[in-house]
């Protein structure tokens, strides 16, 4: 939510630059196993900010992944000249999860496990919505 003040748009072609960019920087970081771009800069002309999702190795604890990613969030903003707010897949809701990897993959160095990650989420979603909508059974 850092980025909801100045609005920003880009061409098709600076995106690609910057996911190219983000790709790069996010390659050399050995704890990242998949990295995925989704939100607004994907999807609208103009955005808030670059929403990043990823997954580390380990199981970090909850509080050491919310100062990951406040940390990788203002090297990347820096880096891309660009606020990007990352959330650290590991502990994120299932509603969540789901959204970011519904994005494009920028880093992928176990697709298996985030297609297991991906498929869970999407089971769970139906799960909540047949409970909504047809009470528990």
């Amino acid at each position: 939510m850092r980025g909801l003040g100045k609005v920003h748009s880009l061409s098709p072609s600076e995106r690609s630059q910057i996911v190219e960019r983000l790709r790069r920087v996010l390659k050399s970081k050995d704890e990242v196993v998949f990295a995925v771009v989704f939100g607004s800069f994907l999807t609208n002309p103009v955005f808030h900010d670059l929403d990043l999702g990823v997954y580390v190795k380990g199981s970090p604890d909850i509080l050491d992944s919310a100062v990951y990613a406040e940390k990788l969030s203002v090297e990347l903003t820096k880096r891309l000249s660009l606020p990007v707010d990352v959330v650290v897949l590991n502990h994120a809701p299932m509603w969540l999860r789901l959204r970011a990897l519904k994005g494009k993959v920028v880093v992928d160095r176990d697709p298996m496990l985030r297609l297991a990650l991906k498929l869970a989420a999407i089971d769970n979603n139906i799960a909540v919505f047949r409970e909504r909508t047809h009470g528990l059974r």
